[in-house]
């Protein structure tokens, strides 16, 4: 998937809804009247994304596992753990992305793309990018006390939270497998979105 196309799955899934918004752009490469720009704008208002360069969004450019798990983790307010690890043979502990991958692989959001391995500079598939929301998400209405969307919905992200790897919702790599309360037209977690 594209950066603009993950800025309206995130937040989507942070929010519940795309946002509607006016005024000028933070980033210049992203038009005003693209049906992304909203989604991008909100992006960077909650801390998600700090764009690909000075002023650039990139939104045409593909998503990385790599840059997911950046993404996935602000929007969550995970702290990158370099206690860990490494998980993966194909994330040295020296990579930028590594705390952010293993704050994922500690809460099973991530399973990797083969034994052992993460796929850090591979796409983004849809059907990974549908995973990688599942889990992250399931988490918000999964953990007792862990509400970070609630924060979110007032425009200030919860950070900094760890969470217990027993206290986690998994699923396969598209299916969401929660009760059937929780599936269906409320989507992940049940909430609406």
């Amino acid at each position: 998937i594209t950066r603009e196309e993950m800025a309206a799955f995130i937040v989507r899934a942070v929010e519940g809804f795309l946002p509607t918004c006016s005024g000028p752009g933070y980033f210049s490469d992203v038009d005003a009247e693209s049906p992304y720009f909203c989604a991008i704008q909100r992006m960077w208002e909650l801390g998600i994304t700090v764009g690909c360069g000075i002023n650039k969004y990139c939104p045409k450019e593909f998503v990385t596992r790599a840059e997911m798990a950046v993404f996935i983790n602000r929007a969550l307010g995970l702290c990158a753990r370099t206690d860990l690890g490494p998980s993966f043979t194909d994330v040295p502990n020296t990579s930028s992305y590594y705390g952010f991958i293993e704050a994922l692989y500690s809460q099973r959001v991530t399973l990797g793309c083969a034994p052992g391995l993460y796929c850090p500079d591979a796409p983004v598939t849809r059907a990974q990018m549908a995973a990688f929301i599942a889990r992250a998400f399931a988490l918000l209405d999964a953990v007792p006390g862990f509400r970070g969307h609630d924060s979110f919905m007032e425009g200030a992200p919860v950070r900094g939270i760890q969470l217990e790897s027993h206290e986690i919702v998994t699923t396969d790599e598209a299916t969401y497998t929660g009760s059937a309360s929780t599936k269906g037209s409320a989507g992940v977690g049940g909430r609406s979105r």
